[in-house]
């Protein structure tokens, strides 16, 4: 609960300090330096976990608030650059016999009473009235802590405090959940999986009165205040002044992927991300997502002009998480119908059979009758059980929740190509070090590649879930068989991007008579640098239209 000094009737107030024993003003107050420490993890707070350690009193000045709680700082705490002086106060409650107080206000001074906890390694005071903890609002109207400008490799000592990026530079879009990632100072240089970058900050809203920045990849941007947290991973500045923030360039938006080489045709693999209808009777799992009419027709319109316009039509598109048929051929038409409009031709045929997802997603593809002749559409091992590695799945004891699908396809006047879509096992529930489907997407790759032990000319394309140089490549690669995404330009080398760090999910992998028939492999980068909240629903653009980018790959059509 939060005393207002003077403002709370004087036996109210009496109530109130009777039911809080571990507090008051009397009550010996630790600072908030000494509480964070020049450690990473606070002296007050277990030596590992999330759980709460010592109770502490200590004084601040609000500067920030969320609904689950308030950020104090103490400018005058030390000295030493080596701590910091601001601290996050939890004030959430999952208790409903008591009313959830109200926030303190920017410049109020307050005192604090709570356990403190390193909340995965994120420094705070858990205050909430579910154990009559305590806040007091001592005085009113002080001014805000003068904001630290951030540099690189000063998080840690300025975690919780009131901080400005001065400038700072993108390296991918902003995300759907508000995140725009950045470094200090920056270049704009990619960060990928791989690497070790301590530099990487990312700019979100959350704030009571503040707000989000979008941004391009790329883009410079300065001028950000407001306190710096630390969530699933990664620090964050959270935004208090987002109509001051500067925002400009950038050098370069999307740029156009590479031309079509003469006597070629286009393989593209592309995850879509939750194509549903509005109809929830018709897929195969309860808590199912669905889509209002309105909703359908603007994907549809961005997956057109993703595919028309960044794909540059590709003759075969594998595509994944697709409910039904009938959702692939309203953009199938969908497609067709730009392309007329502007004085194109084009034929694309969708192609789905239903696998056994709980979802209801499935694979699937667009094929353009007018470049390609395709046959034998058919779904390689839907009946493989599993020797136990993928017994979470759908199914239960099948290797394949969404089971991949293969067609023959046949250029003019060239040599029949086997392409398969695939859509392996998610990563999701996992960690790189701790990927506990890992084992599940390698008997995948197994079997798949059994399936197709024998044909010639085979094109493996899809999201298999999995890194590079993830055991589930390792197999998809072995013997002859190659991945082709390293022949993509260095900067665009990624189709997903997790926590602002960028990696492949998504592979066009090829059989060993067909190395050297690829010619060009791209990726226009239409969602991983594009602000997903500014064209999330705008039916005129690509961009934001899923949260994986496309792959395409141009093979020797003779």
């Amino acid at each position: 609960m939060i005393l207002r000094r003077l403002l709370l009737p004087a036996a109210l107030i009496v109530s109130l300090f009777l039911a809080v024993p571990a507090g008051g003003q009397g009550a010996e107050r630790t600072p908030i330096c000494a509480i964070q420490s020049a450690a990473d993890r606070s002296p007050l707070a277990p030596g590992s976990g999330n759980a709460s350690g010592q109770t502490a009193t200590t004084t601040g000045i609000v500067f920030a608030r969320e609904p689950d709680g308030f950020w104090i700082q103490d400018p005058g705490c030390d000295d030493r650059a080596a701590t910091s002086d601001g601290i996050f106060v939890f004030t959430a409650t999952s208790n409903t016999r008591f009313p959830r107080f109200p926030l303190p206000e920017p410049g109020d001074e307050v005192q604090v009473t709570g356990d403190v906890s390193e909340f995965f390694d994120s420094t705070q005071i858990r205050a909430d009235d579910t154990r009559f903890d305590k806040v007091d609002v001592l005085s009113q109207d002080n001014p805000l802590p003068e904001p630290v400008v951030l540099k690189k490799g000063s998080y840690e000592r300025l975690e919780h405090m009131r901080v400005e990026l001065r400038k700072g530079r993108t390296y991918v879009g902003t995300n759907k959940f508000g995140e725009t990632f950045l470094t200090p100072g920056g270049t704009g240089t990619r960060v990928r999986r791989t690497e070790d970058e301590p530099d990487v900050l990312a700019l979100d809203g959350g704030l009571v009165g503040g707000g989000t920045v979008s941004a391009f990849a790329f883009d410079h941007v300065a001028g950000a205040v407001g306190p710096l947290a630390y969530t699933f991973s990664n620090y964050k500045l959270l935004v208090s002044n987002p109509d001051a923030v500067e925002v400009r360039g950038p050098d370069r938006r999307p740029v156009d992927i590479r031309k079509q080489p003469r006597d070629t045709f286009g393989v593209a693999t592309f995850n879509l991300e939750n194509v549903f209808d509005a109809d929830p009777t018709n897929t195969t799992g309860p808590n199912v997502p669905t889509a209002s009419e309105e909703a359908q027709e603007v994907e549809q319109a961005k997956v057109a002009r993703a595919v028309v316009d960044w794909l540059r039509t590709p003759a075969v598109l594998g595509v994944q998480e697709v409910e039904n048929l009938e959702l692939l051929e309203e953009i199938a038409d969908e497609i067709n119908a730009l392309l007329r409009s502007r004085g194109r031709e084009g034929r694309y045929e969708a192609v789905l059979r239903e696998g056994n997802d709980t979802r209801g997603i499935d694979v699937g593809f667009l094929i353009d009758a007018s470049r390609v002749d395709y046959a034998n559409v058919r779904q390689l091992a839907p009946d493989a059980v599993s020797d136990g590695r993928c017994s979470a799945g759908a199914s239960r004891n099948l290797v394949y929740d969404r089971v991949p699908l293969a067609v023959d396809v046949s250029p003019p006047g060239g040599k029949t190509h086997t392409v398969v879509v695939n859509h392996f096992k998610s990563k999701f529930g996992g960690t790189e070090a701790n990927d506990f489907f890992e084992p599940c997407r390698v008997e995948q790759a197994q079997v798949l590649r059994r399936e197709v032990a024998g044909l010639e000319r085979v094109v493996l394309v899809g999201d298999f879930n999995a890194f590079r140089d993830s055991p589930t490549l390792e197999i998809l690669t072995a013997g002859p068989y190659a991945n082709t995404v390293d022949r993509i330009h260095p900067d665009r080398r990624f189709s997903f991007v997790f926590q602002g760090r960028v990696q492949f999910l998504d592979h066009i992998v090829v059989s060993g008579d067909l190395v050297r028939a690829v010619r060009v492999v791209d990726s226009p980068k239409i969602d991983g640098d594009t602000p997903f909240p500014v064209f999330d629903d705008d039916p005129t653009s690509a961009f934001a239209v899923s949260d994986h980018d496309p792959l395409i790959a141009y093979l020797d059509a003779r």
